[in-house]
């Protein structure tokens, strides 16, 4: 049995068990809407409604903010004409779009609050991971590039993003940096049935398309929808259950070891027993 030892006149705060297994000091970003301890609230958010970043304690200490100045946001702006987003059964988020019919900006996902992104810029020649846990319901449109997932914390052009996981047309997946950049620290893409683990890790920013400001033009980090003129009805349709960001850099971690971890926590999650084993979702048709 633990013993307790109280101080008269002490006390006690912030976490004494970090709220997830991946969480340390360099801990940015992590939403997962069914997470065991920050679950989002029953339904779908609405548009900039504020949802839980479970590593708001490591952050706001790294950032040297409040809690409630790193909590994510919510981007939904999808209506009945472009699309359907709704919660699976076990928590995650079903975002099905129209290829066919919609217009922009219209769209479902997950926003990086300033406060991370002007860390991000501000620091931008330090080594981040990324990693996103989901199951592709519908490959984007042909010929179409789709970043599910990326880091572009300033109002620059979307190549100039320090990660991204995309997916294209013809239904191959990658990772940016790709294995051609220098910047590319790892990636991994893995695929267990109809669920997806990816993670990459870059080596700073790219040295061009960067401008100082740091703007809402660029702030998700998860995208399904328009977000932008010109990608109308290109989107794919996909569960989403889990995004993270990590500073390797101040974590003094390497690729292989935040990868590991987390891709064993994704393989738990997904595996027998695990809290999304044979998840399910209505499959409306848009």
């Amino acid at each position: 049995m633990p013993v307790v030892i109280k101080t008269p006149g002490a006390s006690i705060s912030g976490e004494l068990t970090p709220a997830d297994p991946m969480l340390t000091n360099g801990s940015l970003l992590l939403v997962e809407p069914a997470h065991p301890r920050r679950a989002w609230a029953a339904g779908v958010p609405a548009q900039n409604a504020t949802i839980p970043n479970v590593a708001r304690t490591q952050a706001a200490a790294l950032l040297g903010v409040t809690p409630s100045a790193v909590e994510a946001i919510a981007k939904n702006t999808i209506t009945a004409t472009e699309g359907v987003v709704e919660r699976t059964a076990k928590g995650g988020v079903n975002t099905v779009v129209s290829q066919t019919a919609g217009t922009f900006p219209r769209q479902f996902g997950v926003a990086i609050p300033e406060s991370i992104r002007t860390y991000i810029a501000t620091n931008k020649a330090n080594k981040f991971y990324m990693s996103l846990w989901f199951r592709p319901t519908k490959n984007p449109a042909s010929g179409t590039t789709w970043r599910y997932a990326f880091i572009i914390p300033t109002s620059s052009a979307t190549t100039a993003s320090i990660a991204g996981i995309a997916h294209d047309g013809a239904g191959t997946f990658f990772s940016t940096p790709t294995a051609s950049d220098a910047r590319r620290l790892g990636a991994t893409e893995v695929r267990v049935g109809v669920n997806r683990f990816q993670a990459v890790a870059a080596n700073g920013a790219p040295s061009s398309g960067w401008t100082a400001a740091v703007t809402s033009a660029f702030e998700q980090v998860v995208q399904y929808g328009a977000r932008l003129s010109g990608e109308e009805m290109k989107s794919p349709s996909g569960w989403f259950y889990r995004v993270y960001i990590e500073d390797l850099t101040v974590s003094g971690r390497s690729f292989d070891q935040v990868r590991q971890r987390d891709q064993a926590l994704w393989a738990a999650a997904f595996g027998t027993g695990g809290r999304y084993e044979g998840d399910s979702a209505p499959t409306p048709s848009v």
